[in-house]
């Protein structure tokens, strides 16, 4: 079911994809203008989808896994972290989209657009929450809205298409549901018995 929730946006962004009027029609409403007080926020909030501040953070939940849960699961977690930062930088080389060029993009990227490495992020670190603390009901909400937040400031700063956030949050839950379901093959256990 998680994999075909992802494979819906992701699917829903490459329809924004090619219908590049619509795409750019919905970024309008999300883009701040040059004067807005928010810009601050808006960056603030954009730096936390980084994959600087994401990896550490993620680390953590990582270690709490292995120190309270299991070591596989927690090596596991880390392989999903990793292999979803790779996966999606291969995407982002092969597809080259040209990020927006909005007069008041307020962000300079140089890297490719499509997808959202901040929406992948963002998107697999609240994954990794939500596998590590899923009795804890208000913790994942507030986690939920924060990846939300990520990609709409990535939007308000121009930094972005609308399809490149959709498409981020489309890979991260298809890989996670992806990896998450190859867990339990022969291949797997026999790999994480050789670096256990």
């Amino acid at each position: 079911m998680l994999f075909l929730i992802g494979f819906i946006f992701l699917l829903f962004a490459v329809f924004l994809f090619l219908c590049t009027d619509l795409d750019q029609k919905l970024n309008g409403v999300f883009l701040s203008d040059h004067d807005s007080s928010l810009i601050y926020w808006n960056r603030l909030v954009s730096k936390s989808g980084s994959f600087a501040v994401v990896l550490p953070l993620s680390l953590i939940f990582i270690l709490w896994v292995w120190i309270h849960r299991s070591h596989r699961d927690a090596v596991w977690l880390f392989v999903i972290l990793i292999s979803a930062r790779l996966v999606f930088l291969l995407m982002k080389n092969i597809i080259v989209r040209a990020r927006p060029a909005f007069p008041f993009s307020h962000i300079h990227a140089t890297t490719a657009s499509f997808p959202s490495g901040h929406a992948v992020n963002g998107l697999m670190f609240v994954l990794i929450i939500l596998y590590c603390l899923r009795n804890y009901s208000l913790v994942c909400w507030i986690s939920l809205i924060w990846v939300f937040l990520v990609g709409w400031s990535r939007l308000a700063l121009g930094a972005h298409w609308i399809s490149d956030i959709l498409a981020g949050w489309g890979c991260a839950i298809m890989w996670f549901a992806f990896m998450m379901g190859i867990r339990n093959t022969v291949f797997v256990q026999k790999l994480l018995d050789y670096i256990l």
